[in-house]
């Protein structure tokens, strides 16, 4: 090969391949002989790749010694591009030969790729899968143009079950869709033998919208949050900042003024069984030690959590998958309740990731990943004809950083609920620390009873400016139904005029 059309290969396929995750790469890079990919960062790895295909490095031999590699599925579209690129690119031949060939290749590669969709790659199949025709329930995943089926608990390192065709067509299965299934296991690959239900609904019975085409209705019915364990912050939020169904919430605080642990108490005050709703936590860049004490309020098929120790790749990726989840969900009548903590992380996962490039903002945040999480937000909403989608995130402000400062002025226009969390009550202790004068519920009056709205304001204008916040408190967590707080309220009023 002429040092010319090895050098346009080597670009090209740098090029292809940096459009990739490193968490895609990897296996590909295993296959073909890279020495220790699981040990190289995404530019290094990409150039042993390169090398190898060259020829300037010889393949090594698979490990056999060590654990089991977690994901070991190489996507077929990175195989099929370096194929069309080798044939393209042929030693004996020049650029301009090369130039031309590529261009005849083009229908070639479609016919390919459609190929793939239909007939799919060999995958392994771990022993924990269900084989012969058992049931099995997964999410609706797209990898990189592979339709398949997914744990509902986002761990991709897992088998993962192809979809055909033929069964998207008719069954208009869309990414987040919850499917139950039967599978059969055919040299060594998972395919669907039967679709049974599609997000809970018989599939033959399936009827729904499509979400971003729905007409949306404002928020008019009220979330309870005290149905089945009561705690503070859901009595606060149920009898004083009601939320209601499809309303875009921000719990916006200082750092350590106790926002994740305000959202973790809200999961906890939310009914574990109701008819038509679904309660989904996302976690986004957090500790470990939160992620266990949320496994401990929510069953691990509505929790999808990162850590720390995860790529960017991963933090988006999980973001989506849980999104698009509840989009399903709703466009078949379900309310969805879905919790983020927090849309900073996400933000800067986005940004970190984006490769499309663009307008970077003075704080440093590219244009891209602010809208991202604008639309993001901005999902939440009430189908008329079907379910509503609820999203209450965690914000953070006043940590120093322009890009904290940037997303809460550009999120609050997005909001329709706030909460604010007060620096000064948490310093003195005082949780949860809401600074009740500057939360807000844009349509508080329409979902309130009138006799709700009375108490509410009458909190607001008389009771809130002359008693401390923890008196209040103290009534909230004395009362065990709405109208004892009622009786409470009354007997502090009367206190303030005497």
């Amino acid at each position: 090969m002429n040092e010319e059309v090895r050098q346009a290969f080597k670009n090209e396929c740098v090029k292809y391949l940096d459009t990739f995750a490193l968490m895609n790469l990897r296996p590909y890079a295993r296959e073909i002989g890279v020495d220790k990919p699981t040990k190289k960062q995404k530019d290094e790895l990409i150039a042993e790749i390169v090398a190898v295909l060259l020829g300037e490095k010889p393949p090594v031999a698979r490990a056999t010694r060590g654990a089991p590699v977690k994901d070991d599925f190489v996507d077929p579209k990175i195989v099929e591009e370096i194929a069309r690129l080798q044939l393209i690119y042929e030693p004996s031949d020049t650029l301009e030969e090369c130039e031309e060939r590529r261009i005849k290749m083009l229908p070639t590669l479609r016919e390919r790729l459609r190929e793939i969709q239909n007939n799919p790659v060999k995958i392994t199949v771990h022993d924990d899968v269900p084989l012969k025709e058992k049931v099995f329930v997964g999410q609706m995943f797209s990898c990189d143009g592979i339709a398949c089926l997914i744990p509902l608990h986002f761990k991709l390192g897992e088998s993962k079950i192809i979809v055909s065709v033929e069964q998207i067509r008719r069954y208009d299965l869309r990414d987040g869709d919850i499917v139950e299934c039967k599978i059969y296991v055919k040299n060594s690959t998972a395919c669907t033998a039967e679709i049974l239900k599609v997000n809970y609904v018989d599939a033959d019975a399936l009827s729904r919208v499509k979400f971003d085409e729905a007409s949306v209705g404002l928020p008019v019915e009220k979330i309870k949050y005290t149905a089945m364990q009561q705690t503070i912050e859901g009595k606060y939020v149920d009898w004083l900042v009601p939320m209601g169904k499809g309303q875009r919430s921000l719990i916006i605080g200082a750092p350590k003024t106790g926002k994740t642990h305000f959202v973790q108490r809200l999961v906890k005050s939310l009914p574990k069984v109701e008819k038509d709703s679904e309660v989904l936590v996302l976690l986004i860049d957090q500790a470990p030690e939160i992620v266990a004490e949320y496994q401990k309020v929510i069953d691990s098929t509505r929790l999808i959590a990162t850590t720390y120790s995860d790529e960017p790749e991963k933090h988006v990726q999980a973001a989506e998958f849980l999104l698009a989840r509840a989009k399903r969900l709703v466009e078949c009548g379900t309310d969805v309740l879905l919790v983020v903590d927090g849309l900073n992380a996400l933000a800067k996962a986005y940004d970190e990731t984006d490769v499309s490039g663009g307008k970077v903002l003075p704080c440093g945040l590219g244009h891209s990943a602010l809208r991202y999480v604008k639309k993001y937000l901005a999902s939440a909403k009430r189908l008329e004809k079907k379910g509503s989608l609820t999203i209450v995130a965690t914000l953070s402000e006043k940590t120093g950083a322009p890009i904290d400062e940037v997303l809460k002025q550009e999120l609050a226009s997005v909001a329709n609920h706030t909460i604010v969390l007060s620096e000064e009550l948490s310093a003195r202790r005082i949780y949860p620390s809401v600074d009740f004068e500057k939360s807000r519920s844009d349509y508080g009056a329409s979902i309130f009873t009138e006799e709700e709205r009375k108490i509410e304001l009458a909190y607001r204008n008389k009771v809130h400016p002359y008693v401390a916040p923890d008196v209040v408190l103290g009534a909230l967590a004395m009362s065990k139904t709405h109208g004892e707080f009622v009786s409470c309220m009354k007997n502090i009023m009367e206190k303030i005029k005497k």
